[in-house]
């Protein structure tokens, strides 16, 4: 059974997103957010996407709440503001979401762009692989491996990064199978991989 294709229709998909979001739906303020911060679908302006986002976010929508803190720590379409960037990352990993406990783990875990935290950074890792976050899957993986932030522990790591590449995570399969064919373990600078701090990621794998 397949499902009918439905006509895009931007005008009237913008008109009904406009209506969810002034009634106070979360996800609605979130989504007009994101898209006109963007460009994404609909005419680009940041300052009224800034505005949605930022209701959707005090709404205590965890994605929202990440989205936001994300592209305040980065910069990236919002004005740098790394205190508040953290505080919304935060929030949202309080709330469980994935995504945001993953790039808090790994940046305290690593020390990017936060004070390294050993305790707290595994502890929030942690949280994310056991919640199925792929990526946080394959960067605990590769820790256990690497052996230099986590204590050492390959057939473990070999085990989550199998996992991660069975999931879908690109660099977790160019890992296992370099490996497999050299007997070597792959670096993710060798092949451009992305890290668990949430660059160069695109919308819901990067903080949006």
């Amino acid at each position: 059974m397949t499902g009918k294709q439905v006509k895009q229709d931007v005008v009237e998909g913008e008109k009904w997103l406009r209506k969810a979001s002034q009634a106070g739906d979360s996800w609605s303020m979130m989504e007009l957010g994101y898209r006109l911060l963007v460009g994404d679908g609909l005419r680009q302006d940041a300052v009224e996407g800034e505005m949605w986002l930022r209701r959707s976010a005090e709404a205590e929508y965890p994605e929202a709440m990440r989205i936001l803190g994300y592209r305040l720590l980065e910069g990236d379409g919002l004005q740098r503001n790394e205190a508040e960037g953290k505080r919304w990352i935060q929030r949202a990993a309080e709330k469980e979401e994935p995504i945001a406990m993953r790039i808090l783990g790994y940046r305290l875990l690593h020390g990017v762009g936060y004070e390294r935290d050993q305790e707290q950074g595994e502890y929030w890792l942690r949280k994310a692989v056991e919640a199925g976050e792929v990526v946080a899957m394959r960067e605990w993986g590769m820790a256990l491996i690497e052996g230099t932030v986590l204590r050492q522990d390959v057939i473990s790591g070999e085990r989550w990064l199998t996992k991660a590449a069975e999931a879908g995570d690109e660099f977790a399969m160019a890992h296992l199978a370099y490996k497999k064919l050299t007997g070597k373990q792959l670096q993710q600078d060798m092949i451009g991989g992305k890290n668990g701090s949430g660059k160069r990621r695109k919308r819901v794998k990067n903080g949006r």
